[in-house]
């Protein structure tokens, strides 16, 4: 499918990361997720593993988010499935005032790193999304939204690509 490999040259340039979770975060069960998938590559998890670590999502450094993220869009796509909790999860994120002063830190601290074209790239796999026909218009269009935000910003202070 050619969103799969548009999700894999955006985001060729990501390195796996040197800390999957901070070396300063507490022992807790999202901890214990993310850590399963230190030193993994993104193109080798699959949607099993998305479906039993899903909870992974909100322990991980910003840059393992960045690094990890393509793993997820690309696994829903590869299964043409997107009924899992790290989908609805990355969903909520999005889900945002467009007031940016209202953005709280966990979520400028990651989605804030992606460049243009990794937002772009986000962008259509919310479009395909949307032909799955599992989530709520409204919603999409306010994930898809912030994530034109995001491209504005990146555009403005050319600090994003």
């Amino acid at each position: 499918m050619k969103i799969l490999t548009e999700i894999a040259v955006a985001f060729s340039s990501r390195t796996v990361p040197a800390n999957v979770v901070p070396s300063t975060h507490a022992a807790t069960f999202e901890y214990d997720e993310a850590s399963y998938f230190i030193g993994r590559n993104w193109q080798s998890i699959t949607y099993e593993e998305w479906h039993i670590h899903s909870d992974s999502i909100y322990a991980f450094t910003p840059l393992a988010f960045c690094y990890f993220l393509p793993s997820i869009l690309s696994a829903v796509v590869k299964e043409n499935n997107s009924d899992l909790l790290v989908v609805a999860a990355l969903i909520n994120m999005l889900d945002r005032s467009p007031d940016v002063d209202l953005w709280d830190d966990f979520f400028t601290d990651r989605w804030t790193l992606l460049t243009v074209a990794e937002c772009r790239v986000v962008q259509l796999w919310i479009l395909w999304l949307a032909e799955q026909q599992e989530y709520d218009d409204d919603t999409l269009t306010r994930a898809y939204e912030t994530l034109e935000m995001l491209v504005l910003r990146c555009s403005d202070d050319r600090s994003c690509d």
